[in-house]
């Protein structure tokens, strides 16, 4: 939602869990379970679908909105997902702007090199449109580092507080 108007200028799919018994289930419920018997794929690819016919069904109706979608490093690292994503987008005759790619800063951190080239041969092929969120606070606190109160992570692209950097 842009704060200055009150116009809704994007959506992102959030992995809900619709249990029989337990109720609606957050990711971290069910996510490492799919991550230990290898059903990550399955699930990345369901939520890409769900997002995508989603957002073709608001663009029918002229509401013009992208939708973001979060991917892992495990994703970024499958050689078929590039496919996938452009098969996808077809699948609901959408473009690629559409489509807002976010990942977490694990793989930009441990295999920058790769990371790079990955995204920005994605990029060249105008398969979306990438934002990344940086967690430092998150990875600070893991190695028993507090910010000084008061004080914001920097974010690639002079983003504002609050707001994802954009990828170049």
């Amino acid at each position: 939602v842009d704060l200055s108007d009150g116009a809704v200028v994007g959506a992102e799919a959030l992995a809900r869990w619709r249990h029989p018994r337990d109720g609606v289930l957050l990711p971290e419920a069910f996510l490492p379970l799919a991550s230990q018997t290898g059903l990550m794929r399955p699930v990345a690819a369901l939520v890409l679908d769900r997002a995508l016919g989603a957002c073709a069904h608001w663009w029918r109706r002229g509401h013009r909105i992208p939708v973001s979608v979060n991917l892992t490093a495990d994703d970024l690292r499958d050689a078929g997902m590039s496919r996938r994503i452009s098969q996808c987008l077809a699948q609901h005759g959408l473009p690629a702007q559409a489509l807002r790619i976010e990942i977490t800063e694990d793989l930009l951190l441990t295999e920058p090199a790769a990371a790079g080239q990955l995204l920005q041969s994605w990029r060249r092929a105008g398969i979306a449109r990438f934002e990344f969120r940086l967690a430092l606070a998150g990875q600070m606190a893991r190695r028993g580092v507090r910010p000084r109160r008061g004080s914001a992570p920097c974010r690639r692209g002079g983003s504002a507080p609050g707001r994802p950097a954009r990828w170049p």
